[in-house]
């Protein structure tokens, strides 16, 4: 509210995401969490949203590489919580939630996450090697982090012994890699 009474012309770029952003808190739970796909890509979006309303606020007009380098948070949000799903299978489906993790089963679930962190990861490589804001590829540094936890979820995708580790590696994935980009968009 601040920045919309200091900058009124914000309002106009801004409530299409505040919209969107309304629509997918209101259909979460009764509807986007009957779908597995949708349930998947929604935190992503929520978050992308988040991102974006920051930088229009933040930085002006969005721009091409705003929307390329918005997918790398938008893919690690959508595995914070697609990993999260695995121990609550049997929770999720008594509450008619459907996850993929219940759709696909954990073993394709995990490719479904590892096609999510070769994603964005990839945006980081193609940021560092084609020159755009090439900051944001510090974000790379938590690679090492995603592998770690693939490698434990491929061992052990529902033993506590491996997947809590794993969590906690994908919560540090999440959290870090953003946050390292916004210190490389910065710095560098």
């Amino acid at each position: 509210m601040f920045f919309l009474l200091r900058k009124p012309q914000l309002l106009l770029s801004l409530a299409p995401l505040g919209l969107t952003g309304l629509a997918l808190v209101l259909l979460y739970t009764p509807w986007l969490t009957r779908h597995p796909w949708l349930c998947l890509f929604a935190p992503g979006l929520g978050f992308a949203l988040m991102v974006q309303g920051t930088r229009i606020v933040l930085g002006g007009p969005l721009e091409g590489r705003d929307l390329l380098l918005v997918l790398v948070p938008l893919l690690l949000s959508n595995n914070l919580l697609l990993l999260s799903q695995f121990p609550d299978i049997d929770a999720d489906r008594a509450a008619g939630r459907r996850t993929l993790p219940m759709h696909l089963g954990c073993e394709k679930t995990l490719w479904v996450a590892l096609t999510q962190w070769l994603l964005a990861y990839g945006v980081l490589l193609w940021v560092l090697f084609n020159g755009e804001p090439g900051g944001a590829a510090l974000g790379l540094l938590t690679l090492p982090l995603a592998l770690r936890a693939t490698w434990l979820l491929r061992r052990e995708p529902l033993r506590a012994r491996g997947l809590l580790p794993a969590l906690g590696l994908n919560a540090a994935v999440s959290v870090a890699t953003p946050l390292l980009m916004a210190l490389g968009l910065m710095v560098l």
